[in-house]
């Protein structure tokens, strides 16, 4: 599971992701808010078969679309509780300011030291990396393609 902005994703790292993997069925994205006209994640909405690249490329949709109402800004007990329904085999926090995101990271890490939990964070584009983090980094290259 990634957690990626731009939520509209008219650019960026969502885009990015969104482009290298909507051709495959076994994928999904989740669009988790508000979204407005004459943006991908509102176009994507729609199921279309087909949506159009930054290039200009027609690319097939083929992964699954689906909406929930999240706010990007939540609490850390809403943000446990999330992670506790979704059970994920990896975390990467990549959205907020340096000291914060390094509380959140310890506090996972403390809740969830006993779940098969592998977490990373990611701040101005550095990936920080710890040594429990080295099977995470290894199976990462694989799903991040």
């Amino acid at each position: 599971v990634i957690m990626a902005s731009p939520g509209m994703m008219q650019s960026g790292l969502s885009r990015d992701l969104f482009e290298s993997w909507c051709t495959d069925h076994r994928n999904g994205v989740i669009i988790a808010g508000y979204v407005v006209e004459g943006t991908l994640a509102k176009q994507i909405l729609s199921e279309p078969t087909e949506i159009t690249t930054m290039t200009g490329q027609k690319l097939p949709l083929r992964m699954s679309v689906d909406y929930i109402s999240f706010s990007a800004h939540t609490d850390y007990d809403q943000t446990s509780e999330f992670i506790r329904m979704l059970k994920p085999p990896y975390i990467v926090l990549v959205h907020g300011e340096q000291n914060e995101m390094a509380r959140l990271k310890a506090a996972i890490i403390r809740e969830y030291e006993d779940d098969e939990i592998s977490l990373m964070s990611v701040w101005k584009c550095t990936i920080l990396v710890t040594p429990r983090q080295s099977n995470f980094i290894s199976g990462a290259k694989k799903w991040l393609r």
